[in-house]
């Protein structure tokens, strides 16, 4: 992959990333700030400024001049709010990118933050809170997050809370976006049909002129605490209990990131892995079981999700830990693991073809690490992983005292579920 980075004399990071083949070009702006960033009273802050920076600007007063902006040339324009990072992104044509980062700058830079718009904004999230908290097959990944980091950022959603949110208030957007939206915090992906120079220099023209200011707080450091198993239920009149198991993860910075994955893969992140095989194909338990994994810079968790029949709970939650105990105790077999890093490695490569993955990959590992590793490198590291490597990562978290167990469904779990809860 071809890339270089930047600095501009404000602090703006500059990824470029031609690919000259591709008639589009994708300009990522991402901030280095997230929920986790935000104080208690002002949950969902980040997420509220998202919205906003749609809403109109001092050259752009309304939200339809914005988005006419990129829609009159064929272009795609989104943002995203994640625990760690905020993403606004356009993807145009390739002559049209100096027009794609002349729009973002102007959102980061010179939002209105109008009161009534952000009245009018404030119903728009909280409905988004209230979409969420009626769909159980996603509120169940909430409700395990929450106990995972009880009482801290990470375990809070994202958008916040119905109760935060309707007390937010413009002076806390302001001064949230005022310590965060700063150059220190900026990093810019430019990847397509662009030259690194002329990408170089558009960005130069966009970001130049804004002012150094102080680097943000860093985010307070969270751990994954051991404690005795819990069961949190609510109930729900569904036809299925939608439940989340959640053990101890590793944080994206250890070294053992790529062999945590894999563990993830092969208990339950394709359909092909072993709850998958178990609980679908071979005993046609559950329709949707899989587990993925959640990696923070400190922290990380496991989380397997399924939906079942209410009195098939307590059987499958019994399989996930069975499945849990062999890879603590016997390595996987050379073949099983071999398949897997191929399927790591194929999905990686794969997602890599085209120019908004390519911003993404090299913008975010920007913001994130403070370096970019080309995707040969972590298929090699990838390659290096062991059975020893699994069976001991799976031995370090998957304990009693790291599981959590979130439930929503129609009646209380089986008597037995507390119990069950053992490694």
């Amino acid at each position: 992959m071809d890339y270089k980075v930047a600095r501009l004399d404000n602090g703006v990071l500059v990824v470029t990333c031609p690919m000259s083949a591709m008639y589009s070009v994708t300009v990522a702006i991402i901030v280095n700030a997230g929920s986790r960033d935000e104080q208690p009273d002002a949950a969902g802050c980040a997420h509220m400024i998202e919205h906003m920076l749609f809403k109109g600007t001092k050259r752009r007063p309304r939200a339809e001049i914005i988005s006419e902006t990129i829609e009159r040339v064929g272009g795609v324009l989104n943002a995203s709010t994640d625990k760690e990072l905020t993403t606004y992104w356009a993807k145009v044509g390739r002559e049209h990118a100096a027009l794609a980062l002349d729009l973002l700058t102007d959102m980061l830079r010179e939002s209105l933050l109008d009161v009534s718009e952000i009245e009018k904004e404030r119903r728009v999230v909280l409905e988004e809170l209230s979409m969420s908290m009626d769909t159980p097959q996603e509120w169940v990944h909430m409700l395990a997050d929450e106990r995972c980091w009880p009482g801290t950022s990470l375990g809070r959603d994202i958008a916040g809370t119905p109760k935060r949110v309707a007390a937010l208030t413009r002076q806390q957007l302001t001064d949230f976006h005022r310590a965060y939206y700063v150059p220190a915090s900026i990093v810019v992906a430019i990847a397509g049909g662009i030259g690194h120079d002329e990408a170089l220099a558009i960005a130069g023209s966009a970001l130049g002129n804004w002012s150094p200011a102080a680097a943000p707080p860093a985010s307070e450091p969270v751990a994954y605490v051991g404690q005795p198993p819990t069961v949190f239920y609510e109930r729900r009149s569904t036809e299925q209990v939608n439940l989340c198991l959640a053990a101890r993860g590793v944080p994206r910075t250890s070294d053992d990131r790529y062999a945590f994955e894999l563990l993830t893969m092969i208990l339950g992140g394709s359909t092909s892995s072993r709850l998958f095989l178990e609980i679908r194909e071979r005993r046609g338990l559950a329709y949707d079981i899989h587990s993925y994994d959640n990696m923070f810079a400190d922290t990380a968790s496991l989380v397997t999700y399924a939906a079942v029949a209410p009195k098939q709970a307590i059987v499958v939650v019994r399989e996930v830990l069975r499945q849990m105990a062999d890879l603590r105790t016997t390595p996987v077999p050379e073949s099983e693991l071999a398949k897997v890093k191929e399927s790591f490695k194929g999905h990686l490569l794969l997602g890599l073809e085209d120019t908004q993955s390519v911003a993404a990959w090299c913008g975010v590992q920007q913001a994130l690490t403070g370096a970019i590793r080309q995707p040969e490198e972590v298929c090699r590291d990838v390659d290096r992983v062991d059975a020893d490597d699994i069976r001991r990562i799976a031995e370090d978290c998957f304990q009693t005292q790291f599981l959590r167990l979130a439930i929503l469904g129609p009646r209380q779990p089986a008597p037995g579920m507390q119990a069950a809860l053992a490694l």
